[in-house]
């Protein structure tokens, strides 16, 4: 390959992957994104590993799902007395795995570089250059698109690779852009862009919940007290569903606007030559689906399929590869293997990169992919609800991360054009989602599709059996939580467990052998 390419992630938060032309929506929300998409490489199968920030952000930087590397919600801010006060990311202690991409990257000569929204597992501090927080949070929409903050970290960007052209050193950038996550809000022209005939109306109402099981129910019942106090009950749901959708859709095509602005200029330096650029989101958001805003509801399509992107320098020019079905675990081995650097054990996640070169996609190899979701128990029921309305409907301004939303556990796999939700309460749903997008027809139970449902429960059973890697072995990670608090000597059975550096046991957390790359085969 000669010099190691550069590596470029731009991540948005909350972007739904299906508001794009090129999956069928009829709104031009992301022109440049699908002009790269074209240039390169691009997945209509893309997932995340799990719906919300945080498990999301240390799934793309550890390759392991969830359930896996233990972080299945949004932490709360630290304790006073942790080293980081007040950092809304997760404790370093409560992650599981073995080495990570900036562990990796680092120890083969990479800079790492974070700019943008962090959420993850990883202080700011730990990447050997960051611009986070204060600096890109100032400001109001009523500013202009300066004052917003997809800009500020994209001219954060520009300078970091400018700085950067010249350096002996390759390195890796997470460019961690905070839209168009809510709150709502962008200037002119992006808040009118898409008003009048440029609006385009979601698939599904509120009338739809109707045929959806009882969490549906229970979730749209704490969505409307939620929501009530936000919109002063002036405006009807739908009213406001309406408006902060379009307001949501004018947020995607600013954030493309800027993405665009970056790479020109990742170009003008001649940057491109020797640069991978990954594109993907943590996660969508419903968008208006069902009269709903945010995230919280579950595994549907709006919230778990999410865009991915490879473009720039070795990437062979495809286009749409509809035959893969990936997921944000995967970024991270594709990473590591394009910088010529070995994959740890402990990673899930299935390279991508002889995919990338053109090279013939393996056999079985990305035939599904899954997605997480629940932190375990019971879900809480209506009863449970009404029995606790009153502080519940208080906190609805995290309505999205409230433990009612992420009680009880679900688990979702998608293979072809269809897709299974199954949970701890044995409700089930399987949707065609290339008819049914929205997933308003569940056709579990349907004689006429039951080797398909057949088939999909297999698949879901495996992939649950996969992540089951419970061994990984590295310093604080190696203790289980009990052991930490009876020692807090760095011992493990006597001995100083940091000498276990990593552990190799049966089951490496790496995917069957029919799974496994040739190349990556020992």
């Amino acid at each position: 390959m000669g010099k190691r390419p550069n590596f470029i992630v731009i991540m948005t938060d909350q972007q739904q992957g299906l508001m794009t032309k090129r999956m069928g929506f009829s709104a031009d929300l992301t022109p440049f994104l699908d002009s790269l998409a074209e240039q390169g490489v691009w997945f209509d199968k893309a997932y995340t590993s799990c719906p919300l920030c945080t498990p999301a952000r240390v799934s793309l930087l550890t390759g392991r799902f969830a359930s896996s590397h233990r972080v299945m919600q949004n932490p709360w801010p630290w304790p006073k007395n942790s080293r980081k006060p007040g950092a809304i990311i997760a404790h370093p202690d409560d992650v599981f795995y073995e080495r990570d991409l900036l562990d990796v990257l680092k120890k083969n000569g990479y800079q790492t570089a974070l700019i943008g929204k962090n959420h993850s597992h990883r202080t700011d501090d730990e990447f050997d250059y960051s611009v986070v927080g204060k600096k890109l949070m100032e400001g109001a929409a009523k500013a202009g698109i300066e004052s917003m903050k997809c800009w500020k970290a994209v001219s954060e960007g520009i300078q970091y690779i400018e700085n950067q052209k010249d350096s002996d050193n390759p390195f890796m950038l997470w460019l961690s852009i905070e839209e168009p996550h809510s709150p709502y809000m962008c200037p002119e022209p992006y808040y009118s862009m898409f008003d009048g005939d440029n609006y385009v109306a979601p698939n599904a109402t509120e009338e739809d919940i109707k045929s959806k099981n009882e969490r549906w129910h229970v979730l749209n019942t704490m969505y409307n007290a939620g929501t009530s106090p936000q919109r002063d009950n002036t405006i009807t749901r739908k009213e406001y569903a309406v408006r902060a959708r379009k307001t949501y859709m004018g947020m995607i095509r600013m954030v493309d606007d800027q993405i665009k602005r970056f790479v020109a200029r990742l170009e003008e330096l001649g940057m491109m030559e020797n640069t991978v650029i990954c594109f993907t989101s943590d996660h969508g958001d419903m968008a208006g689906e069902y009269d709903m805003m945010t995230k919280g509801f579950g595994l549907i399509d709006a919230l778990t399929h999410v865009q991915m992107i490879f473009a720039g320098s070795y990437i062979k020019r495809q286009g749409r590869l509809s035959e893969i079905h990936t997921n944000i675990v995967d970024i991270a081995p594709t990473i590591i293997e394009a910088a010529g650097c070995e994959i740890p054990d402990s990673m899930q996640g299935r390279s991508l990169w002889p995919v990338l070169l053109g090279e013939n996609i393996p056999e079985n190899e990305f035939d599904s992919t899954y997605s997480e979701y629940g932190v375990g128990g019971s879900f809480h029921s209506m009863d449970y609800y009404k029995q606790h309305k009153e502080a519940l409907d208080k906190q609805n301004m995290h309505f999205d991360l409230h433990h009612v939303a992420i009680s009880g556990v679900m688990r979702m796999v998608r293979m072809g054009d269809y897709k299974l939700i199954f949970d701890s309460e044995k409700r089930a749903d399987l949707y065609n989602v290339v008819t049914d997008p929205s997933e308003k027809q569940n056709l579990y139970g349907n004689k006429q599709y039951k080797s398909i449902q057949d088939a999909l429960m297999v698949e879901l059973l495996q992939w649950c059996l996969r992540v089951q890697d419970s061994a990984v072995m590295r310093e604080h990670h190696c203790m289980n939580p009990v052991d930490r608090l009876i020692d807090k000597h760095h011992y493990y059975k006597g001995k100083e467990y940091k000498q276990y550096e990593s552990y190799s046991p049966l089951t490496q957390g790496r995917a069957p052998e029919s799974y496994i790359h040739p190349s990556r085969k020992k």
